[in-house]
């Protein structure tokens, strides 16, 4: 009776509705104001409706639908051109980015629902999605928001971002002849603004079924720039269809400045119900007003106390508590927040949510955000939130300094999911018990309830992300954004749980590694010392001590005999081809057979130019070698075991690395025939300047002299590695094919060796002959350490994420000791400007001459070297520049050694 009594009293439906109620057969002509209702004709006129009388009511609410929307007129077009927008609206064109020159001329009686866009750059076509934004004139545009710029500057950075994410976006441009308010209105409610266009630009748009869905946003809403599509959004809930937020400061259920709305007949009905409740200057009365009929439709156990929807100040004070007393009391079906004690308990007591609620068809999100979705991923805010998909302007707060003691007591219930002391404690820091009112700001900086928000979800947000800065990010990049594919929040903040037995809960990812490593030592430290002492007693039962030699001599040369059973095997990475050169000298001249008896991997990891500088080295000395695409401590010592496995019994190894000239003593024969091991320790070798030098390229050997040799190049000797960076420096030089009972000899590192099957192989820190018999272990020369040059800093950052990636994946203490070993070494280099090289830190030179882990250079050789330049203020190493391609290395010519191109 009410619907039709409203219908009858206007004009323009009079005949059509007394046709109706008559049951007097319909003209053609009735249908003619309703065209653009082409769902609703369609099921007036299908054969199938269940009545007549359905057929009838159908076409009377498509009538008043259509008659009541009647003022606003679709196909008009707005151009941006930089400082000026062009309207379009059939022969009419006006500037509506300048009032002064437009005047009345962009004024309307009408609502124009423009399609907005960038002179000659044309829209996504076939967009499956819009959004709405609603002006009233040219002159409310070039106005500033409070506090902030001209609002056709927040159109256009809409605009930009539609455009980037494919999104058809529109200006409902215009105030119209319905300025009334709906029939279902007090006379003393005030008189209706611009916002009540919203819900009829949002009727009009949602006719076009092309749409899944239509985004309403505020003149002073802004996109940020990687801001997602709106499907993104509609993922979030298949079930729902309007997702919004609530305010960041007093609570609302749902505020309208940014609504996603999924394009559906429930949709629709909301938006229709909006529109002909609108009541006073404020459009969330007419919104909330609706999801509350449409609930109470649906659900009839819904029902609100009288005097609700009074008026907008009743509403906004007592809408949300009454909702959440029926969800509380299973009148209002709910999930997500209200499924967990702890946030049910916060929502009760505050109206703060820190999950998302979902209520029938409404998903609503936390302000205080990112938050956790259902699937525990972190989610950025809808709007108003830090770092927020829409940042919504209404002002911009302060962070408090001061912190009250009381939110900890309510923030460490809330991580601790003490659901039963939540109450009491959100009415102790907000010094009342509530009642009806939610006075409490859920998410302004330095507001009680916004810590114990965050730790729910263990989520802290990226404060250099604010929305203050949106816009200026916004217009300072040219509108330059970029829509990321989701909604996924991956900022800094984002907290992790913590597994290391601490009080909280969430911890910083870096503090959770630290913790998690920490933990892990003190928990493997008794099981590791018991280990090492069993390891000990049974090597130190079975193994003879290591015999030093204290020989001078140092072998030249090995006999023919003896270079017939050593084999060589090496794991080379492709871009230290200049190494390659002079190991590759060095070894040959030593009289070993690389043709015959040399088998090298080579790590490509640097590209296909730095690949076939290596092979250049390679095919000269005719060695046999493999390309790997993969390197660890594990694929070196697989790759050297399958290499020693395959050797015969009476077969010696000499396994180096790159970068390691190994030396022998003048009784290595000796110990060849005695069947024993011989080990050295690495003594680093550095650059007089202590710089990081680029080693010269190897001449052809009829040039060859002092200075262009590895030991004049880099003539200092440290005990870098075993003194400042504390780790193992024994190598085994020459490891026999087997020991004296003819069990197999494989390399559990590359300092330690065991004797037996596979299964017996442990990790070892210390140089040690597991289970090995007749063996003794002779200490030679030492080891001369080249591995610091210009590819060390390259090398070390590739190792680091090598090792990075295998703690974070198989999370074993050894691969995070590698880790923190490789990060101690890189942090003992910095970068000068001054020679464009990496030098030792001020810190590390220092402790290495005060510890006297270097030994002084003979004065007769200082002479040789110009003095040290140093950078006293280093800075970042710059970013690697594009070069172009580097050609192919030049044919090699005959000569005793390839040339180094």
């Amino acid at each position: 009776t009410e619907c039709l009594t409203e219908c009858l009293t206007r004009l323009p439906l009079c005949v059509t509705a007394r046709r109706l109620i008559t049951g007097q057969r319909l003209k053609t002509s009735d249908c003619g104001a309703v065209q653009k209702q082409a769902h609703c004709i369609a099921h007036i006129r299908n054969d199938a409706a269940p009545s007549v009388m359905m057929k009838r009511w159908l076409l009377l609410a498509a009538l008043a639908a259509a008659e009541d929307l009647a003022f606003v007129r679709e196909g008009c077009r707005i151009s941006i051109h930089g400082a000026r927008a062009i309207l379009r609206d059939g022969a009419r064109e006006c500037d509506v980015w300048n009032a002064q020159s437009s005047g009345r001329r962009c004024a309307s009686d009408r609502v124009l629902l423009c399609e907005v866009g960038f002179a000659g750059q044309e829209n996504a076509a076939g967009s499956t999605h819009a959004a709405l934004t609603v002006a009233t004139d040219a002159a409310y545009l070039v106005a500033p928001i409070p506090g902030g710029l001209p609002r056709y500057k927040y159109v256009e950075a809409k605009a930009a971002w539609a455009r980037a994410a494919g999104v058809a976006y529109y200006l409902a441009f215009g105030r119209g002849t319905a300025k009334a308010n709906g029939p279902r209105c007090d006379a003393g409610a005030g008189g209706q603004t611009l916002h009540a266009l919203k819900a009829a630009g949002l009727g009009v748009v949602m006719r076009r079924t092309e749409y899944e869905s239509v985004t309403a946003l505020d003149v002073d809403a802004v996109p940020a720039l990687d801001a997602a599509p709106p499907e993104a959004w509609l993922a979030l809930d298949a079930a729902s269809d309007v997702f919004g937020a609530s305010n960041v400061g007093k609570p609302v259920l749902v505020n309208g400045g940014v609504l996603v709305l999924r394009n559906t007949a429930w949709a629709r009905e909301l938006v229709g119900a909006w529109w002909r409740n609108r009541c006073g200057p404020a459009d969330q009365y007419a919104l909330w007003k609706s999801l509350a009929e449409l609930w109470r439709r649906d659900h009839p156990k819904f029902r609100l106390s009288d005097g609700v929807f009074a008026n907008y100040a009743s509403a906004r004070e007592r809408f949300l508590p009454e909702v959440a007393r029926r969800i509380a009391d299973g009148a209002l079906p709910a999930r997500g927040c209200a499924a967990d004690a702890t946030c049910a308990a916060l929502f009760s007591a505050s109206g703060c949510l820190a999950a998302p609620l979902a209520l029938p068809n409404l998903y609503v999100t936390p302000v205080a955000g990112p938050f956790r979705a259902a699937d525990g991923s972190a989610v950025r805010p809808l709007q108003k939130g830090d770092h927020a998909w829409m940042c919504h302007f209404d002002r911009v707060y302060e962070t408090l300094k001061d912190y009250d003691l009381r939110f900890a007591a309510l923030e460490a219930a809330v991580g601790a999911r003490d659901a039963a002391r939540v109450p009491a404690l959100v009415a102790r820091v907000l010094g009342k018990d509530g009642g009806d009112r939610f006075d409490a700001s859920c998410a302004r900086p330095g507001d009680a309830l916004r810590h114990a928000l965050y730790r729910f979800n263990g989520v802290e947000p990226d404060r250099g992300r604010t929305c203050a800065l949106a816009l200026n990010e916004s217009l300072q990049s040219q509108y330059a954004y970029a829509p990321a594919d989701n909604i996924r929040y991956a900022g800094p903040g984002v907290l992790v749980k913590s597994k290391c037995g601490t009080a909280k809960r969430y911890l910083q990812p870096e503090e959770a590694r630290k913790c998690e490593l920490k933990a892990a030592r003190r928990a493997a430290r008794p099981a590791k010392l018991r280990r090492d002492a069993e390891t000990a007693h049974a090597y130190n039962a079975s193994t003879p001590p290591t015999t030093i030699l204290k020989s001078n001599c140092t072998l030249q040369r090995f006999p023919p005999i003896y270079a017939n059973r050593v084999h060589f095997f090496s794991f080379v990475a492709a871009d230290l081809y200049h190494l390659l050169g002079h190991a590759l000298r060095y070894y040959r001249h030593l009289g070993l057979d690389l043709k015959n008896q040399g088998r090298i991997f080579v790590h490509n990891a640097s590209g296909p130019v730095a690949l076939e500088k290596t092979l250049v080295y390679l095919r000269r000395y005719e060695i046999q070698y493999k390309v790997s695409n993969e390197w660890s401590s594990q694929t070196k010592r697989d790759a050297a075991n399958q290499f020693l496995l395959s050797l015969p019994n009476d077969a010696w190894l000499v396994y180096p690395d790159l970068d390691e000239f190994f030396a022998f003593p003048c009784e290595v024969l000796e110990i060849m025939d005695q069947g024993g091991l011989l080990s050295g320790q690495m003594v680093d070798r550095v650059a007089y300047d202590w710089h990081l030098n680029s080693l010269r390229p190897l001449p052809r050997a009829a040039k060859m002299n002092n200075r262009s040799s590895i030991d004049y190049q880099f003539p200092r000797s440290c005990r870098l590695t075993g003194g400042l960076l504390d780790t193992n420096v024994n190598k085994y030089t020459l490891v026999p094919a087997v020991d004296a009972a003819g069990k197999r000899l494989r390399y559990i590192n590359a300092h330690s060796v065991a004797c037996g099957t596979r299964r017996m192989l442990r990790h070892v820190h210390a140089q040690k002959a597991m289970n090995c018999e007749g063996v003794t272990i002779f200490r030679g020369p030492a080891v001369a350490h080249f591995g610091f040059t210009k590819i060390t800093i390259p090398v070390l950052e590739r190792k680091l994420a090598t090792y990075k990636a295998l703690a974070r994946t198989s999370g074993e203490l050894r691969h995070r000791n590698a880790v923190e070993h490789y990060r101690k070494l890189r942090d003992s280099f910095e970068y000068c400007p001054l020679t464009k090289s990496f030098q030792f830190t001020r810190k590390a030179r220092r402790l290495l001459m005060r510890k006297r882990y270097c030994d002084p250079l003979p004065p007769h050789l200082e002479r040789n070297y110009a003095p040290s330049r140093f950078c006293f203020e280093p800075t970042k190493a710059p970013r690697p520049s594009l070069r172009k391609s580097t050609p192919r290395p030049r044919a090699l010519v005959e000569d005793d050694d390839p040339p180094d191109d």
